[in-house]
């Protein structure tokens, strides 16, 4: 008896190797990636087809794990094709820094996978959620780490007295901003004002992003854990960068953000949210 189950155990083993060397995924739907409070989540499907000729018994655990390693391949497709920053993808950004995708193939830990769903011809679709930000090693590895916390935001001193902002909402709808894992806002003369170098690095983690992106002013102001109850509100002047993913605020705005240490503070713990249109 113990003999014919270690059998078993081996040719299951043995099957879903095999059935990994048959998989198959349709291109065209390869996934998704939404942007949430929670940040980035890729959403991968990927299909598995086996042998027939095996048994049912053997053919249904072997598919749905040869359908799970689909969609994790096709995951690490989606996260290539997103945009780093305003200049490139995170695939090109892989290829300039000799980054080895099966290594971060290896980087994701932490996933969930949906109910398998049956074809009839035998196939299986698996759909796996990958929160990025709930993968730290993986996201060390993408992020420009070396950039991250390397200048400080130096407020503007004032005679005046200056109101204390929780946060900042800039609405940037209309102009067609697209998202990134890194993100830049200047002011009208082209400085600075937020970028991954000014942030806190610990707080970019802790709040799973350096940006929300939300698609309305309710959305944005509902985010109280993010950007507190007295955020400064600006509406985009402008979008910037190749990618178009960073934004132009005006020089009095700027300056307003700037004046506060307790606003500037709140810029380093990246409590910032973008109101878009939908991607």
């Amino acid at each position: 008896m113990r003999g014919n189950k270690i059998i078993k155990i081996i040719a299951v083993v043995v099957f879903i190797m095999i059935s990994i060397s048959m998989l198959y995924s349709f291109s065209k739907e390869l996934g998704r990636i939404e942007w949430t409070e929670k940040g980035p989540i890729v959403i991968a499907k990927g299909i598995g087809a086996v042998n027939p000729q095996m048994s049912l018994a053997v053919q249904r655990p072997a598919v749905i794990e040869a359908a799970k390693v689909v969609a994790l391949r096709n995951a690490i497709e989606i996260i290539k094709g997103v945009n780093l920053n305003s200049e490139t993808t995170i695939e090109n950004h892989m290829l300039t820094n000799d980054i080895i995708i099966k290594n971060v193939e290896g980087m994701i830990k932490t996933y969930e996978v949906g109910e398998p769903h049956y074809f009839s011809d035998g196939t299986v679709e698996i759909e796996v959620k990958i929160p990025l930000y709930e993968n730290p090693e993986l996201m060390r590895e993408i992020l420009p780490m070396d950039k991250i916390g390397k200048e400080d935001i130096k407020p503007i001193k004032k005679d005046t007295k200056v109101e204390d902002y929780t946060g900042l909402i800039v609405d940037c709808r209309g102009l067609e901003l697209m998202p990134a894992l890194t993100v830049k806002i200047y002011d009208e003369n082209g400085n600075v004002v937020y970028s991954e170098s000014k942030i806190d690095g610990d707080y970019l983690f802790k709040m799973e992003g350096m940006v929300v992106y939300v698609n309305s002013e309710k959305e944005a102001k509902d985010l109280k854990d993010r950007i507190g109850t007295n955020p400064l509100m600006v509406k985009a002047k402008g979008i910037k960068g190749k990618l178009k993913t960073d934004v132009i605020i005006s020089n009095s705005d700027a300056e307003k953000l700037l004046a506060s240490p307790k606003s500037v503070e709140a810029l380093k713990q990246c409590r910032v949210v973008f109101i878009v249109d939908n991607f």
